[in-house]
């Protein structure tokens, strides 16, 4: 039995929204993709797309997040800022965020999230 998963992200992000890595990923046999310690999160999003994408705020968890591709209109505590490809932020917790208000052109990134998992983190903000 091998100790490792290999998978191909394109084929993998259908299964579960995007998430690639964390503690949902426990219910296959022989999966290793499961762990409470971080979740990883492969996101796209079309220019125009409604995002459906609400204010956040995770109380324990830090989050990174990169753009591979694109441009969006994003929001962190009060600031407010273009988010495009090469640029990344990583957001520790208490803070408020949106990194997906508007999509200006079509879009990609990873998404990494510590600790994976903890009941009742993360508080969407309307």
């Amino acid at each position: 039995m091998k100790n490792y998963y290999k998978g191909n992200y394109k084929e993998d992000r259908e299964e579960r929204n995007g998430w690639l890595i964390g503690q949902f990923m426990n219910d296959k046999i022989n999966d290793k993709r499961g762990t409470e310690k971080f979740a990883v999160k492969f996101w796209k999003f079309k220019k125009g797309q409604e995002t459906n994408h609400p204010p956040k705020y995770q109380r324990f968890a830090t989050e990174a997040t990169f753009v591979l591709k694109g441009k969006l209109r994003a929001k962190i505590g009060e600031d407010e800022f273009l988010f495009v490809e090469g640029d990344y932020v990583v957001i520790p917790p208490n803070t408020t965020s949106n990194l997906a208000i508007e999509v200006m052109e079509d879009a990609e990134g990873i998404t990494i999230k510590a600790p994976s998992h903890i009941p009742d983190d993360t508080v969407k903000l309307i």
